[in-house]
Order: structure tokens, then sequence, then C-alpha cells
């Protein structure tokens, strides 16, 4: 499963999978620290989020494998024209 990691302005590090939508169709799933899974929508992403440096996301990553989640595939970027024109 692809995933980003991002940093929002306040600091959160996110890791953000490009091909799980959550519950409405602008919004992709992200996942924060102790298991919060949560929503992003693409404006945020793009505005307000810049790319996690490998030694800040380190700890989350750790984390996701732990929760099983082990088919990871870091991205440096989301596909974003492909996740618009699928939503469009």
């Amino acid at each position: 499963m692809k995933v980003t990691f991002r940093k929002e302005t306040n600091g959160v590090i996110l890791a953000v999978f490009g091909q799980l939508w959550a519950w409405w169709d602008t919004l992709l799933t992200a996942y924060t620290h102790n298991g919060q899974h949560t929503a992003i929508d693409l404006e945020h992403y793009r505005n307000k989020t810049t790319p996690a440096r490998p030694e800040e996301y380190a700890p989350l990553l750790a984390e996701l494998r732990a929760a099983g989640y082990d088919d990871l595939q870091i991205v440096h970027r989301l596909p974003l024209r492909k996740i618009y024109a699928d939503f469009c």
C-alpha cells in the first residue's frame, strides 16, 4: 500500500494513504500516533502540509508496522492528478 508522510503546520506527522478513500469522496485516510485513523481532504494535504523527513516519520512508521501495516510502499508524493481524476 502506498503511503506518504506529511507534516502539518502544527508539527503533527501524518501517514497519508493515497489509495484509501475515507468515508466521504474527497477525503483520504490518514494515520497519526497512537492508532488514530483520521481523514484528510485533498486541499488540506496540498496547502497545509509539507513532506516529512525520514527522521521525523520514523516513529510513526514503526508504529504502523507494529499495528500490522507491513506492506507499506513509501512514496514521496501522491499522484494528486490521478486522485482528482478518480474523484471527478
